[in-house]
């Protein structure tokens, strides 16, 4: 992001030009220790105490851009006032992909390939521009508590000269374990950022992939409310999903469910949904695998992938372990 009063040459304002960035990245906002975390990782020869005094004085130095919606909170004015402004950066175009990787260094092209094989072997999806710098594979319609709403991709990434931004629409609340074996990385509200694909481990970032892509396939994207989705769950797997919704019901009598991320999640004291299901035409499935290491054990002949439980339509359910499991996610 760009602005006139914006001196690169000097360290503050290298500094105020990542915040802004990482803060057009970010649309949902960066708290104070995040957006300091993030800059500093940027560039090692910034002085901590210079970084923590530029972030402490945006929204004085920029009243217009930089807003704080709630305290140690910092998001952009736009982003904040109106929505259009950030779905609109990030549709899908037409765009060469193509065009786009020759824009980049060798070494930047050469991941934005190995990451474009992954996410397309993944979703299965071709990849697409979203806006002038992100690749995207895929859609999902996504509508907040708020009545916010819009289309993301499913998976996409953008390959930035600062750091590989990989993004999380779910946030990385269930991905405690990848991120610990991931290897260096940093992270903000839903976006992953990595200096080079050789610091990490990319096994555990494909199963970081297909674990969020399974938590945004499977539903129309006109689906808005529960009995939507439960009507758009094929007629062969309905029986054995509306039995797996009656376990969790029963396990969580003051559950609620809600739709989340497209699927049916269960919401106890208005909080975050901790349990997720979804209903398809061979198998339903729950999310996510608890960290209990002997219960991820008993429930590894129905695990695929890093995160889900997949329940074959042609086997009962493991009514034991699912309750297990469900309480497990929701202590």
């Amino acid at each position: 992001m760009n602005d006139s009063r914006i001196n690169t040459a000097t360290i503050t304002g290298r500094i105020n030009a990542k915040a802004l960035e990482l803060l057009d990245e970010n649309p949902d906002g960066l708290q104070w220790s995040e957006l300091n975390a993030l800059i500093k990782a940027s560039d090692k020869t910034f002085h901590p105490k210079t970084v923590n005094g530029c972030v402490w004085k945006l929204v004085e130095k920029f009243p217009d851009l930089v807003c704080k919606p709630a305290k140690g909170q910092f998001r952009l004015v736009k982003y904040t006032t109106s929505r259009t402004s950030a779905t609109n950066r990030t549709v899908p175009t037409t765009v060469s992909v193509n065009d786009f990787l020759a824009s980049l260094s060798e070494s930047r092209r050469g991941e934005a390939e190995q990451l474009m094989q992954i996410m397309t072997k993944v979703s299965g999806d071709k990849p697409v521009m979203w806006g002038p710098s992100i690749i995207g594979f895929g859609q999902a319609h996504y509508k907040y508590e708020t009545g916010r709403e819009g289309d993301v991709a499913k998976l996409g990434f953008s390959p930035r000269k600062a750091a590989i931004t990989v993004y999380f629409m779910e946030g990385f609340a269930d991905y405690h374990d990848e991120l610990q074996r991931l290897g260096k990385h940093k992270t903000s509200v839903s976006c992953l950022y990595i200096n080079k694909l050789t610091d990490i481990d990319m096994v555990v970032l494909e199963g970081m992939l297909k674990k969020s892509y399974a938590s945004n396939v499977g539903t129309d994207s006109t689906v808005q409310t529960v009995d939507g989705y439960v009507a758009s769950v094929p007629r062969a797997g309905r029986p054995l999903f509306d039995e797996l919704r009656n376990l969790i019901r029963a396990e969580l009598p003051h559950a609620v469910e809600a739709l989340s991320y497209g699927i049916i999640g269960y919401k106890i004291d208005n909080r975050r949904a901790r349990v997720f299901v979804s209903g398809w035409k061979d198998h339903v499935a729950m999310y996510p695998i608890p960290h209990d290491a002997e219960l991820r054990e008993q429930l590894a002949p129905y695990t695929k992938g890093k995160g889900t439980l997949w329940f074959p339509l042609d086997q009962p359910l493991p009514r034991q372990l699912i309750r297990q499991a469900v309480r497990a996610l929701t202590q």
